[in-house]
């Protein structure tokens, strides 16, 4: 992956939705071990429907200048929340180190 790319991304959580919302855990709201950035890159993965794919330009068009797409993917793997799926696509998961998923 090249510093200045997102990957493309595919969600892999279920998470309770209706018509205009999407309910997060507050365990990855809460999360100390990853940025304020890497939060928002796996909230905004995790509004999309499991088994949908969000390309790393559409991430792209949201990313802060300041901030390194490379060194956040980095951090959301060694969170846990990523998980390698293929050359520049990775999936986005519950980590299993914040214990099980919360239910609706």
């Amino acid at each position: 992956m090249r510093n200045d790319k997102m990957p493309d991304i595919m969600c892999d959580v279920e998470l309770p939705r209706d018509s205009k919302n999407t309910w997060l855990p507050t365990s990855w709201t809460n999360d100390r071990e990853v940025s304020l950035s890497a939060t928002g890159v796996a909230c905004h993965v995790a509004t999309y429907p499991a088994g949908t794919v969000v390309s790393g330009a559409e991430l792209s068009r949201s990313w802060s200048e300041g901030d390194s797409p490379a060194a956040v993917v980095a951090e959301l793997v060694g969170a846990g929340y990523l998980l390698p799926d293929g050359p520049s696509r990775f999936r986005l998961v519950h980590p299993a180190r914040l214990g099980p998923m919360p239910t609706a």
